[in-house]
């Protein structure tokens, strides 16, 4: 039963590959005549042609016809020859000659073609045609096409346009496909009258009637004593027939039988040699491997994977053995950030100390100088510890536009008081900017500059505005002194600091500058327009923090 179930299943495969063959093949040809049913197409509805069959063509019209034959002829090498011929008997052609006196229009092909003037019309080796070609090619190694040509101008079909060309043109699609030892493909009209075949005393024998004749696909003969089966693949104008010894196809039964036993052996040989080759490589190593890894979930890292080979386990091997590296590293890394967490910790307390030491010392200072009537004293001391509280912020980021406004009137208090008679100051703050948060410590580094840089160096007495607004959703802080300026090539420097983050100036503008930017990214920005003797005024562009 298995041995039939194979045979059968052989035989469908084999008829199905045939099959496969046969519709390349027939493909191959329908391309064939579908490019020559194109070229014919377009030469029908040339001008010239046209004017040719209407009898309104003079020598030049029939000259183009001609030159745009030979182009046709010289690009399509499979073309043998075009004519056209029309009704009153003329003809054009490059190639193809008329024998006899005898009228073209008389010949079967001509008349064949005005009794179906739709339909292009295939005629294999025609013989017995008034026609001859210049090529001396025979009719036997031809195919020959024809179409009925319309008279534009009356509608009535006047002519016949031939195209001959080559069967050599797909020989080598048919010659290359194979069908076992002695098999072949060969190709019949619709009549079942041979188009092409490979020279073969076995083709003659075949009925080719009686295969057409029947609705089975497949047909079997006995020729010189050897079983014979012929495929065929009907079309309309042509059937493509693929002929094949049974004695192969038994054959290949008897081979895929017998390699159905040779594989089977040979499998279960495989098997066992892989499920021992298995055991030796993975099982061994993975149970060895399972018990490291018990023993390293239990606490004991100390332990290594043996490797001894290169393959998956080996590669397995190394990465255990790295990922017990790795948690040691991991757990020496762990023991010292404890460490260093309990270091910082401790500095943490002592930071927390050192301000309420400066508070209290400060406030003692504050109360001596209250009880010796030094208000001046009082002001900067008052001054200096508003300063502090404001700037540590409890160590805050974000202080409020009034207190930030309150720490820079504490730093001038001191400055002033420094500086005497050297510098005033003034403020401009619109009341709505001043309950929103800011970075801390915006404005004093800014304001630092203009007194050491500004107001300080210039001869005579210096003012500093500090203005506050509020433009869409930004807060914009303005620092503008008169004092001494910046020059060109210095300014110049210092907003190329800014652009590309690379300190080379005045930490205090840049520290400014870079926390805008960490923050707010391009929407927080500092700027800087200066005039060298009149003064200087910077900007700084805070967006608005909505919480």
């Amino acid at each position: 039963m298995q041995s039939y179930i194979s045979t059968n299943e052989l035989d469908k495969m084999l008829t199905e590959n045939t099959r496969q063959l046969l519709e390349q093949v027939d493909m191959t040809l329908e391309f064939y005549m579908r490019n020559m049913e194109r070229v014919m197409g377009v030469m029908e509805s040339l001008p010239s042609a046209t004017g040719f069959i209407s009898g309104n063509s003079n020598e030049q019209t029939k000259d183009d016809l001609l030159k745009y034959m030979a182009a046709v002829e010289s690009n399509n090498p499979e073309i043998a020859g075009v004519l056209i011929v029309k009704s009153d008997g003329e003809y054009l052609s490059n190639r193809i000659i008329q024998k006899s006196r005898d009228s073209l229009t008389k010949e079967e092909w001509y008349r064949g073609a005005m009794e179906k003037p739709e339909a292009y019309i295939f005629s294999s080796k025609p013989l017995g045609r008034n026609l001859f070609s210049i090529l001396s090619y025979s009719e036997d190694e031809i195919m020959c096409i024809t179409k009925a040509l319309k008279n534009p101008a009356t509608g009535e079909y006047s002519g016949v346009l031939l195209l001959d060309f080559y069967l050599s043109s797909f020989d080598g699609n048919i010659s290359e496909s194979t069908l076992g030892s002695e098999g072949f493909l060969y190709v019949t009209d619709s009549q079942g009258d041979i188009i092409y075949a490979p020279y073969n005393d076995v083709i003659n024998r075949i009925d080719n009637e009686y295969i057409l004749g029947h609705e089975d696909e497949k047909t079997v003969f006995n020729i010189h004593g050897q079983l014979y089966q012929v495929i065929c693949k009907r079309s309309a104008s042509w059937n493509v027939m693929g002929v094949f010894l049974v004695s192969d196809f038994m054959a290949s039964v008897n081979r895929l039988k017998y390699g159905t036993i040779a594989l089977f052996i040979g499998t279960i040989l495989l098997i066992w040699f892989f499920l021992s080759q298995l055991n030796k490589m993975f099982i061994i190593p993975i149970y060895e491997m399972q018990k490291l890894m018990q023993s390293a979930e239990n606490g004991n890292i100390d332990v290594q994977f043996p490797v001894k080979t290169d393959d998956e386990i080996g590669a397995l091997g190394k990465s255990f053995n790295l990922m017990i590296t790795e948690i040691k590293n991991l757990l020496i890394i762990i023991e010292e950030e404890n460490k260093l967490k309990r270091e910082a910790e401790f500095k943490v307390l002592e930071e927390q100390i050192k301000p309420h030491f400066l508070y209290n010392t400060l406030d003692t200072i504050n109360w001596i100088a209250l009880e010796c009537g030094a208000a001046e004293i009082i002001s900067l001391v008052t001054s200096l510890t508003t300063l502090f509280r404001l700037s540590l912020n409890k160590g805050k980021k974000y202080i409020s536009v009034e207190n930030e406004i309150e720490q820079v009137k504490s730093y001038l208090i001191i400055q002033t008081i420094r500086y005497e008679d050297a510098f005033d100051y003034s403020f401009d703050i619109e009341p709505g900017a001043l309950q929103y948060n800011v970075i801390k410590l915006i404005l004093q580094p800014l304001v630092e500059n203009s007194i050491y840089h500004g107001v300080k160096e210039m001869d005579g007495f210096g003012h500093i505005l500090i203005s506050v607004r509020i433009e869409d959703d930004t807060i914009v802080f303005t620092v503008k002194d008169t004092g001494v300026g910046i020059s060109p090539q210095k300014l110049e420097e210092i907003n190329a600091m800014l652009s590309t983050s690379l300190q080379t100036v005045g930490f205090g503008i840049f520290n400014v500058s870079q926390r805008l930017k960490h923050t707010f990214g391009a929407s927080g920005r500092l700027e800087i327009k200066s005039v060298l003797g009149q003064g200087t005024e910077v900007k700084v562009y805070h967006p608005i923090i909505r919480y």
